[in-house]
């Protein structure tokens, strides 16, 4: 019976053990998307906003060119490069230390914003000098920029988009592995104390039955004695 109760014991310990590490794994995954895949979308998606505000902006200047207005859609722009600036620090910093693949896009969209950047600052700058036909080239320009920058953004984007549905993927199959595995131990657990529990009985009963007949020979030795 000792070397059951010992058996059972080591398998509810490997069950305990390989439980711990499995969860142990899955909060790592957790947190690497969190910390990394998250920060690395939200990043690339204020990016593509701050490209489509300073555009926008920048196009809203002309229109409003002479007037009051003029101050606040340059405090837009400016705000809006800032905001790109920012976020697109955070994307290059997580690049670099966890997704060294994505080094070369992030390098391609500062390439193509830069271009984008100039382009308005020329606009704005030379605005009020440039003869119509200038500035509608500026201005087309400035739209094919716009489009090179959100291009560049995006396949950014679709890279972390493939990186977060894998991740989820690999958390979804440990889970799955955690519970069938624990399901098939807690099963053979059941199963081999049952089975062990009903070998013991048999032994015992064998036990006690071969007493018993010992016991029915020795009251016969007796009998015939007396």
């Amino acid at each position: 019976m000792l070397i059951i109760i010992i058996i059972v014991c080591v398998q509810v310990g490997f069950v305990g053990y390989f439980t711990l590490a499995s969860l142990t794994k899955l909060q790592e995954s957790t947190h690497q998307i969190g910390d990394r895949t998250i920060p690395s979308l939200a990043a690339l998606n204020e990016m593509k906003f701050s490209v489509l505000r300073v555009v926008s902006s920048t196009n809203e200047y002309l229109l409003v060119s002479g007037q009051s207005e003029t101050a606040d859609e340059l405090s837009l722009i400016a705000e809006g490069k800032k905001e790109y600036n920012d976020a697109f620090g955070t994307y290059q910093s997580l690049a670099y230390v966890y997704f060294p693949d994505e080094i070369g896009l992030a390098k391609n969209i500062q390439e193509k914003t830069n271009s984008l950047f100039s382009i308005s600052d020329e606009i704005i700058k030379s605005e009020k000098t440039l003869t119509q036909p200038d500035l509608q080239a500026l201005r087309k320009e400035l739209e094919e920029k716009e489009g090179d920058a959100l291009e560049a953004i995006q396949v950014a984007l679709k890279s972390e988009r493939s990186e977060l549905s894998e991740a989820n993927e690999n958390l979804t199959d440990r889970y799955n592995s955690i519970f069938y595995m624990n399901t098939v131990m807690v099963v053979a657990i059941i199963s081999f104390t049952t089975a062990s529990g009903v070998l013991f009985s048999k032994s015992v009963s064998g036990k006690i039955d071969g007493l018993i007949a010992e016991l029915g020979k020795i009251k016969k030795d007796q009998d015939k004695s007396s």
